[in-house]
C-alpha cells in the first residue's frame, strides 16, 4: 500500500486506510496542517465515505491524502462565497424584474434559488468562524461589522419571506430592488474583510 501526503511519499506502517488516515492526520497536525481530502486508488472520498473508512474491507494499493492550513482553508471558504454573493445578487435582480412583468411563478422559482444560496453563505461563515476559533460577537474587520452583516440578512430575509407568504408582490420586489442591494454591499466588504484575517491568522 502506497501512502502520498501531499504527493509526498510517506513512510507509514499502516496496514488499512483507516490507519493511513490517522497517521495522516497525526502528520498533518505536527506540522500545523489539517486533511482536507483523502483519495483511494484515485476516487475521492466523500464526507460518507470517510467516516465509513473504518469498516473498509478492502486494502487500496494507493492512498493520496491532501492537507491544508486552517488560514488556507478560511482563505479559500470566505473567497467561494464571496462568488456565490455575486450570483445572488444576480439572481435578486432577475427575480424582481420577473415580478415586474408579472411571470410570478418564475420570480419564486429564482427566489428560491436565492434563498438557498443565502442559506450556503451563511452556513459557510458560522463553519469559518467555528473552525477559527472566531467569536463572531468581538472579532475586529477594517472594513465590516460581522453582528451588523449578520443581524442585517437575517432581518431581509424575513422580509422577504414574510412577503413571499402574503404573496405581495409589490413589496417583495421593493425590497429586492431597494434593500437586499444594501445587504449586497455590505457582504461584498465583509467576505474579503473575513478572507484578510484568514490571511493574517495564516501568517501567524
Amino acid at each position: 500500500m502506497r501512502i502520498f501526503i501531499d504527493d509526498q511519499p510517506c513512510p507509514c506502517s499502516a496496514r488499512t486506510a483507516a490507519e493511513a488516515l490517522a497517521e495522516a492526520a497525526s502528520v498533518a497536525e505536527e506540522q500545523g496542517r489539517i486533511v482536507v481530502e483523502v483519495f483511494l486508488d484515485g476516487e475521492r472520498l466523500d464526507e460518507h465515505a470517510l467516516a465509513g473508512i473504518e469498516s473498509r474491507e478492502s486494502v487500496p494499493e494507493d492512498i493520496r491524502i491532501g492537507t491544508s492550513t486552517i488560514g488556507e482553508l478560511l482563505r479559500d471558504a470566505f473567497s467561494n462565497a464571496a462568488e456565490v454573493v455575486h450570483e445572488i445578487d444576480a439572481g435578486q435582480r432577475d427575480a424582481a424584474e420577473l415580478l415586474q412583468s408579472g411571470q410570478r411563478a418564475e420570480a419564486m422559482h429564482a427566489l428560491e434559488a436565492v434563498l438557498d444560496r443565502w442559506t450556503q453563505v451563511g452556513a459557510a461563515v458560522e463553519r469559518g468562524l467555528e473552525l477559527a476559533g472566531w467569536d463572531p460577537t468581538t472579532l475586529q474587520l477594517s472594513d465590516a461589522s460581522l453582528p451588523g452583516s449578520l443581524s442585517e440578512l437575517a432581518a431581509a430575509l424575513r422580509e422577504i419571506r414574510a412577503a413571499m407568504r402574503q404573496q405581495d408582490d409589490v413589496r417583495l420586489a421593493d425590497c429586492l430592488l431597494y434593500e437586499m442591494p444594501k445587504t449586497i454591499e455590505r457582504w461584498n466588504a465583509l467576505l474579503p474583510a473575513l478572507g484578510r484575517q484568514a490571511s493574517e491568522r495564516g501568517r501567524t
